[in-house]
């Protein structure tokens, strides 16, 4: 799984690096201090999760996040931020981020939300809600428009009956980036496993049984 880690303070990507590949095995950190860096980044490497802040030097509002989604569409971009506001939240979310994680959380709930993203949920701050209601997690609409190509694959696969492994060697990808494409497929199709996929893609015609 590869990570980008967007931020201007060097200290503090070094921190979330440390922690990042503590937490998940396989995982290859990239760095970015710029604007100019992230979408250098985004076009030279396949990137599976985005960590970006929204205060680097080149960022005038969250339209970054809307930029990065659009360059790397299949990965999953999370904005850690200094800033609560209410309104910076909703446009982050907006420009297509599916998570928000301010600064002054913990290590553990942060990995808890990584977490929940990477299975295929949206983090929603507690804010962009109602003051006392606890944050939460929603489901975008499920559908066969938010697969990429590549999970069109991967779908496909999974209809065959190939494990993770075996999509892996496939389509040259490494175990991890196959998992999460497999989650992604699951969210999307609104199904919880992949024998409910595999009928879901045939049913809908996405793939011939």
């Amino acid at each position: 799984m590869r990570i980008l880690v967007a931020d201007d303070h060097a200290l503090f990507r070094a921190g979330i690096r440390r922690l990042l590949e503590e937490a998940f095995e396989e995982a290859e950190v990239v760095e970015a201090g710029s604007v100019d860096a992230v979408l250098t980044t985004c076009e030279g490497i396949g990137l599976d999760l985005v960590l970006l802040d929204l205060a680097m030097p080149g960022a005038a509002d969250t339209s970054i996040v809307a930029e990065v989604v659009q360059r790397v569409p299949n990965a999953f971009v999370v904005v850690v931020s200094g800033s609560e506001r209410r309104a910076d939240m909703l446009e982050a979310m907006r420009c297509g981020a599916v998570g928000y994680i301010p600064k002054a959380s913990t290590p553990a709930v942060m990995l808890g939300i990584l977490r929940l993203v990477l299975s295929g949920g949206i983090y929603i701050p507690a804010d962009i809600l109602k003051v006392d209601e606890p944050a939460t997690v929603i489901q975008p609409p499920a559908g066969a428009e938010h697969l990429s190509e590549r999970q069109k694959e991967v779908l496909a696969l999974i209809v065959a009956g190939k494990s993770n492994k075996e999509i892996a060697r496939t389509l040259q990808l490494s175990l991890s980036t196959v998992k999460l494409h497999v989650a992604s497929v699951l969210h999307s199709l609104g199904v919880g496993n992949r024998t409910e996929a595999a009928s879901a893609a045939i049913r809908q015609g996405l793939v011939s049984g």
